[in-house]
């Protein structure tokens, strides 16, 4: 085979490959907690950013998941910049369980996760 028909034939693909490929960009964004560790009657603060707003989406959508992999609670939150900070009380009966909770936050398509653990009391833990 010819050198040249080898690289039209690559110079093909990729333009194909180009102009196939879904023309989205994918919206990212974080979210960090302040703490690892918590104690029930704490608050943990949730912050999280985002690399743009989409238009027609307003709010972030999170659940919490217990330690045996149960969505305990969800709740949404609206937002309006780039930025964003949320507090979440640990008063509730969702926290009846020490162990690793999930935080999992979704806008648009992006999705991200948080972990940290609940102790009903700081007995015997450092």
């Amino acid at each position: 085979m010819d050198i040249s028909r080898l690289v039209i034939g690559i110079i093909l693909v990729m333009i194909f490959v180009c102009f196939t490929a879904p023309a989205y960009a994918v919206n990212e964004f974080s979210i960090t907690l302040d703490k690892s560790i918590y104690f029930l009657r704490d608050t943990v603060i949730i912050n999280g950013s985002l690399d743009r707003l989409v238009s027609d989406e307003d709010k972030i959508k999170f659940e919490i998941i217990n330690p045996h992999g149960i969505i305990v609670d969800r709740f949404e939150i609206e937002i309006n910049d780039l930025v964003f900070t949320h507090s979440l009380s640990l008063i509730d009966h969702i926290w009846n369980e020490d162990g690793l909770y999930r935080l999992r936050a979704t806008y648009a398509d992006s999705v991200d996760t948080a972990y940290f653990h609940v102790f009903q009391s700081n007995t015997g833990v450092s």
